[in-house]
């Protein structure tokens, strides 16, 4: 089980680079690096969302893509499967109240949003709109 703050940041980070998929877009490989798939996944977004960044905020836009199953973001979306990642993450247990489940999954996308706008960062990908600090809420 993992237990750290570090291995669980690690595992959801290996988990979103793992989920960036489409293999119906000629402009996806998978012998892409990591950079290459965030930067795929940020101009996806864009392409598929950016209507909404100045309305929304990047920040919010992209929650709106990630629960919109976006095409090139195959996450969890449902409840078991949401879980799921949770137990595997080790900040779930099957011992845990209901009360933990819920908060689990209604934090979900904003949670993943969070570590997805780390890795940008952390990969120093290429956006109009800059940081998530840069919100409009």
């Amino acid at each position: 089980m993992i237990k750290t703050l570090k291995e669980k940041n690690e595992f959801i980070y290996e988990y979103i680079i793992d989920s960036i998929y489409n293999a119906d877009d000629p402009e996806y490989s998978d012998n892409m690096t990591d950079k290459e798939k965030l930067q795929y996944l940020y101009n996806t977004f864009s392409s598929e969302k950016g209507y909404e960044i100045p309305r929304r905020g990047v920040y919010k836009a992209f929650i709106d893509y990630m629960q919109g199953l976006g095409s090139s973001f195959n996450i969890a979306y449902t409840y078991n499967d949401i879980y799921e990642l949770a137990y595997e993450q080790g900040s779930l247990s099957p011992d845990d109240n209901e009360n933990k489940h819920y908060k689990i999954a209604n934090n979900y996308y904003n949670y993943m949003a969070t570590k997805v706008f780390e890795l940008f960062s952390k990969h120093k990908i290429l956006m109009p709109y800059k940081t998530v600090y840069n919100i409009a809420l």
